[in-house]
């Protein structure tokens, strides 16, 4: 009985000697774990800071190169930008066209030549020509127009078929008559001020003002100067002028 209590006891020290030392792994290895851990996450925090500071440093450097390359852009085009648009393409029913980088005009129209055109910052078409603002604020045309060889700072145009529109630097607007049954006509603008943009359809011209509102003048025929009751609606401003 005493050899049996004797190998339990051995037996049982054996076990918890086990248990002991498992016991003692089990805690180094979540020691290990914790300490692994927590200098990945020390890493992590340091690296996103370092990303940060470069990034931000490299926004301040993009920044002011930007502030830089815009200054001497502005003060070397201060002239041609003050004739400028965004109208270096323009397109009919049947070609396009399009201002080169040298001033010129390219177009896919055979029966129009605009080989003498230069110095051409603005351009715009209808189906019977094409109009084109040049750099001193004159405007030149494929087919006779009559008064636009008196219109000056002239910094956008739009056509159509009945009427040819130009925006002046002053925002006021003048227009002339294209066609046959418009020809030395031109459209009532004459109150018209502080306009940035104007678009041309058949018989009608609307004009954006810098406050937000629209103005339009011409046809009605086909309600096409109307929304509903009221003339437009832009950025929630309404248009109320109508000739």
């Amino acid at each position: 009985m005493d050899i049996k209590e004797n190998k339990m006891k051995k037996r049982d020290n054996e076990l918890y000697k086990h248990l002991c030392v498992v016991l003692v792994s089990l805690l180094m290895i979540m020691i290990f774990l914790y300490f692994h851990e927590a200098r990945k996450h020390l890493e992590i925090s340091n690296n996103e800071e370092g990303v940060g500071n470069e990034s931000t440093e490299d926004d301040e450097e993009l920044q002011r190169y930007m502030t830089t390359v815009g200054n001497e852009s502005a003060e070397d085009d201060e002239e041609l930008q003050k004739y400028m648009t965004n109208n270096t393409l323009a397109s009919s029913q049947n070609a396009f066209y399009a201002i080169k980088k040298d001033g010129t005009v390219i177009t896919t129209n055979n029966e129009i030549d605009l080989s003498a055109w230069n110095d051409i910052v603005g351009i715009t078409a209808s189906n019977d020509y094409v109009v084109a603002i040049k750099k001193d604020g004159t405007v030149i045309a494929s087919i006779e127009i009559p008064g636009i060889e008196k219109w000056r700072d002239i910094i956008d145009i739009s056509a159509s078929e009945s009427y040819l529109a130009g925006l002046k630097a002053d925002g006021t607007v003048v227009t002339s008559g294209t066609s046959e049954y418009t020809k030395g006509k031109i459209e009532d603008t004459s109150e018209w001020n502080n306009i940035i943009q104007i678009s041309q359809g058949l018989e009608s011209l609307v004009a954006l003002k810098s406050d937000g509102t629209v103005v339009g003048t011409g046809s009605n025929y086909y309600g096409q100067l109307i929304i509903g009751k009221i003339l437009f609606r832009w950025r929630q401003k309404t248009v109320i002028q109508l000739d």
